[in-house]
């Protein structure tokens, strides 16, 4: 479910403990919220900070079941750094090799700034994700990146979640929702694709238990860990897709 916060009077501070004004799911009703509005969300008794500061119906906040995905902002720097110093092994074997200044604030706020700017122009678009009763600490993120209109109509997904919770189906939860979205009217694409190294195996069963096709074999496809990796190359096609692409 695409879930728009709207809120009716401006928060006189962010440390407030209860939010002025009225918060409300309004679906894919043609509305937004206000742009460089401060906020405070209340759920559970906890406190998620967000910045509403590109929100636009291609690129919203989405709710799943257990999930929010929360759109990138420089304002996320703190927890996004957060999250990658505890999952640095993690993700280590799977990931391309970063500079050492990585997991800084003032890295990741210029990294969220330009994810921002590349939502604004439609080229990708990319989500944390939050438990919705933890709503404090981010577990993971997906993007759907390299976005190409015309003939071509597709994207590329990549995804990471927190090693201490694998297994739950949280991000197949959250795929799950990311492509309902990729697939709507609002963005209208027509493929998404995955490449994934043959050896994370966990990642190619999620990827075709949700409908994905392995349609290739990319020989040293990146540099990742020390040396180069091949890649499986995966795609899963929007059969509801209609008209002529532009």
């Amino acid at each position: 479910m695409i879930c728009w916060r709207l809120w009716d009077f401006l928060v006189e501070s962010v440390e407030q403990p209860v939010l002025r004004g009225a918060s409300s799911c309004w679906g894919t009703r043609n509305r937004q919220p206000p742009l460089g509005l401060a906020a405070q969300l209340v759920e559970g008794g906890r406190f998620l900070k967000a910045i509403i500061f590109t929100m636009r119906q291609s690129h919203p906040f989405i709710s799943t079941g257990r999930l929010e995905l929360i759109p990138s902002t420089v304002d996320l720097a703190e927890q996004v750094v957060d999250f990658y110093k505890r999952n640095e092994k993690h993700l280590a074997p799977w990931d391309p090799p970063k500079p050492a200044d990585f997991c800084t604030e003032s890295y990741q706020r210029k990294r969220l700034n330009l994810a921002a700017q590349d939502a604004e122009a439609g080229t990708a678009m990319r989500w944390w994700l939050c438990p919705r009763n933890e709503s404090h600490t981010l577990i993971g993120s997906i993007g759907l990146t390299a976005i190409a209109r015309g003939p071509f109509q597709n994207a590329m997904l990549g995804y990471a979640i927190d090693k201490q919770l694998e297994g739950q189906g949280l991000m197949r939860e959250a795929l799950l929702a990311i492509i309902e979205h990729a697939f709507s009217p609002k963005i209208h694409l027509h493929r998404v694709q995955a490449n994934v190294r043959p050896e994370n195996l966990r990642s190619l069963r999620l990827l075709e238990s949700l409908g994905f096709e392995r349609e290739g074999f990319a020989k040293d496809y990146l540099y990742i860990n020390g040396t180069w990796r091949d890649h499986v190359m995966l795609a899963l096609r929007n059969q509801n897709y209609e008209g002529v692409p532009e």
